[in-house]
């Protein structure tokens, strides 16, 4: 087969256009959610900005004064260089005694470290320099008794100020190590340095003695060891070959490899006891016979008895059998008073006695024959174990031999091999040898090491900003307000029909439909695109038939829900409907000063006092808005509210006007909006940004399913647009790219005009 006429087939082309878009969805969704990860940290950072500036400030000014308040600090340095062992060593093998005693070659600079930090060379420095009364090194207390060696805790805080001071590290990739000392003293710093050199290059000095001479001294004690061992050998060899000489005296110059051996006397011991064992079985071969004929004259059936083994016994039992065939015989033809019937009996009678005491002399015989057999075997069994204990006893005796004299052999090489290396340690315990060289010996610094202002400043704004991240996210987790649309769709599971930008500190948050704006990027111009986006949705969350009469609430006063009612009703009357705002809070009524409107309202209506032509107003410069106001505050506004005026008031104003908005009190303090629910298309419910907790606003929609009202969206009020995600950010630059193009279009479409 060959390849050149071989074309691959093309894809399936369904197949690939699968597969590429599933991996595109499943990549984008990734990439997705990664950026919403992003950045919603980066909307918390923004929205707890000033937590994290305030903790980051807090850390560097505090960073700034420890710097500051810190004694300046010296650093000395000093050199020195491990060299490997030197020939004045005594050798075992390749190694050097003092590595077997003290460690190897791969852990000699660690091991050495470990020796310059170690607390003896500390207070051997301190001893040295008399540190224990230098206030700048270790403070002295006052109460602790005089400082020096006998004290505990002068040592103790020797120790402590050491291990604070030195400091020792290998310099990589050579056999090298740095010895690094800081104090707040230049002179005193050169000076631990380098006696903190000399002293530990002094010890080295000390240790190589010191181990030579304990090498000498461990070297006489296993000698005085081995030499007990190799006399108690050589004894047991000479005692184990006595013994052999007394069994054969050929042994003792007899080699035995292996432990075995070839004498006379094994091969005498060997025949015997081959003997005894061929006499030990015939034995028990005999018992058995004469077990077996026992048992067969035990049985008492002569029948079963061998002839050849008792002729007379057979005989007696062929003429009973003659008889018996006699009497068989006679006894067909004649009466049993024929005489020879009686003879044939009488003579049967004779040979049962005959037969029974031949029977029981041949049980005597045969069991005393088999005693007899029983005690040989006996015997023989006895004889046979008494050879082989003496066989066993031979071999054990001269494996012990060869044993006691390989111990003697090899214990006496040591002893010598010893002895020698005990001779060269006489000789080199007296040889002075180090393996460290100084390289560099400290000198006195002239410039501080620390504090260093610049790191805890670093340190610092690391810090505050590690910290101050932290704190953020840990505020904004324990905040249960809610601060944007996601948090409250995912609250009320609702959707958000609008969002109404937070309005500045002494400005007016009520919209004044007659007065246009003429400037493009203003608070009251971002708040009536609010209010308009909001229209826009409920015009269209139902097509073809929005909802007319609207209950606008809240969960918790001071929610904004009355701003909002106004303002919306605002915004529907600019589209030249009919628009009737009715004030439902009764408890609370605000229209008369917001509005200016006074006298007679919906209180006075619903218990029959005014008529309702009284009670609605026409606000100025507004003819397609009425107002009804709350009126007078009554006892029991819910009875009132749920009275048959209130739902004929409502039917006989659906007639009149196109939409009816009802500002509502708050759900969760009073049960008046349960009451209005019921009777109108939709509710909307008004939450207030970073105010409200999730918890309330969660119960309120409990609240209002549960009366079945029919809960149209929620209203997230109090956004600021300039740090939320759901920002106005490119308002202002949408209009500014080219007024003069554009003014004319947009006023087309400014629904307050």
């Amino acid at each position: 087969m060959t390849t050149e006429n071989f074309k691959p087939l093309p894809p399936d082309p369904a197949y690939t256009t699968r597969s590429d878009e599933s991996v595109g969805i499943e990549l984008q969704s990734e990439i997705d959610s990664d950026t919403s990860m992003l950045y919603e940290a980066w909307v918390v950072l923004r929205r707890r900005r000033y937590w994290v500036l305030i903790f980051l400030a807090v850390s560097i000014v505090a960073s700034f004064v420890f710097a500051k308040f810190q004694a300046p600090e010296f650093d000395s340095t000093s050199a020195i260089r491990i060299l490997e062992s030197n020939s004045a060593d005594i050798s075992f093998g390749d190694s050097p005694a003092s590595q077997l005693l003290g460690g190897n070659s791969e852990t000699k600079i660690q091991t050495e470290m470990s020796v310059l930090k170690s607390r003896t060379l500390a207070l051997r420095v301190a001893e040295t320099l008399d540190l224990y009364h230098d206030e700048t090194f270790s403070k002295i207390g006052k109460k602790e008794g005089p400082p020096g060696r006998s004290n505990p805790t002068s040592i103790y805080r020797i120790l402590q100020a050491m291990s604070k001071a030195v400091r020792v590290s290998a310099i990589p990739h050579t056999d090298n190590i740095l010895i690094a000392v800081r104090t707040h003293s230049p002179q005193l710093s050169e000076k631990i340095a380098n006696t903190l050199v000399d002293e530990y290059v002094d010890r080295g000095y000390q240790v190589r003695f010191k181990s030579q001479e304990t090498i000498s001294v461990w070297l006489a004690k296993q000698l005085g060891d081995l030499r007990q061992q190799t006399e108690a050998a050589q004894s047991r060899a000479l005692e184990y070959g006595k013994k052999l000489d007394l069994l054969n005296t050929t042994l003792v110059s007899t080699n035995t490899a292996g432990g075995g051996s070839s004498g006379a006397p094994e091969s005498l011991a060997t025949q015997r006891l081959l003997g005894l064992q061929q006499a030990l079985t015939l034995a028990e071969s005999d018992r058995l016979v004469k077990e077996a004929q026992y048992h067969v004259l035990e049985t008492s059936d002569p029948n079963a008895i061998p002839q050849q083994n008792d002729p007379v016994l057979s005989g007696l039992l062929t003429a009973r059998v003659n008889a018996m065939t006699q009497l068989q015989q006679y006894s067909l033809k004649y009466g049993p008073n024929y005489w020879r019937i009686k003879e044939l009996k009488t003579a049967i009678n004779q040979l049962n006695q005959q037969i029974d005491l031949d029977l029981v002399n041949a049980r005597k015989k045969a069991a005393s024959e088999l005693a007899a057999v029983r005690e040989s075997e006996g015997s023989l069994q006895k004889a046979v174990d008494s050879s082989k204990g003496a066989m066993q006893q031979h071999q054990t005796d001269l494996i012990q031999y060869t044993i006691a004299q390989r111990d003697f052999e090899s214990s006496y090489a040591l002893y010598q091999g010893l002895l020698q290396k005990l001779k060269e340690a006489g000789v080199l315990a007296g040889l002075h040898a180090n393996d460290v060289e100084i390289i560099d010996r400290a000198l006195v610094p002239i410039y501080k090491s620390a504090p260093n202002t610049s790191l805890y400043l670093v340190v610092g704004l690391g810090v505050g900003v590690v910290v101050g991240i932290l704190l953020a996210f840990l505020v904004d987790s324990l905040d249960t307000s809610i601060l944007d649309v996601d948090v409250l769709e995912q609250s009320t599971g609702v959707p958000s029909i609008g969002t109404i930008p937070k309005a500045k500190a002494g400005s007016s948050v009520t919209l004044n439909g007659t007065r246009p704006e003429t400037e493009l990027d203003t608070p009251t111009r971002r708040m009536m695109e609010s209010y308009w986006a909001l229209r826009t949705a409920l015009l269209l969350s139902h097509a073809g038939s929005p909802p007319r009469t609207l209950a606008i609430t809240s969960a918790v006063p001071s929610e904004g829900k009355t701003t909002t009612a106004i303002n919306l009703a605002f915004t529907l009357a600019q589209g030249e409907d009919k628009v009737l705002l009715i004030e439902c809070d009764l408890r609370r009524p605000t229209f008369a000063t917001r509005l200016r409107v006074t006298g007679a309202g919906l209180t006075q209506y619903l218990a029959g006092i005014k008529p309702l032509s009284d009670c609605v107003r026409t606000l100025p410069e507004q003819k397609y808005l009425d107002v009804i106001p709350a009126g007078l505050t009554p006892p029991n506004p819910a009875q009132l509210l749920g009275s048959r005026q209130f739902r004929n008031l409502l039917a006989e104003m659906r007639t009149k006007y196109k939409f009816i908005i009802l500002d509502s009190p708050p759900i969760a303090s009073v049960s008046d909006v349960q009451i209005i629910a019921a009777e109108v298309d939709g509710v909307l419910l008004v939450v207030r940004s970073g105010s409200t907790s999730r918890h309330i606003v969660q119960r309120s929609c409990r609240m209002l399913r549960q009366t079945g009202a029919r809960l149209l969206g929620c209203v997230l009020n109090g956004i600021d647009f300039r740090s939320d995600k759901y920002g106005y950010y490119g308002y202002s630059n949408y209009y500014a790219r080219d007024t003069r193009g554009t003014e004319a279009e947009e006023e087309t479409h400014d629904v307050s005009k």
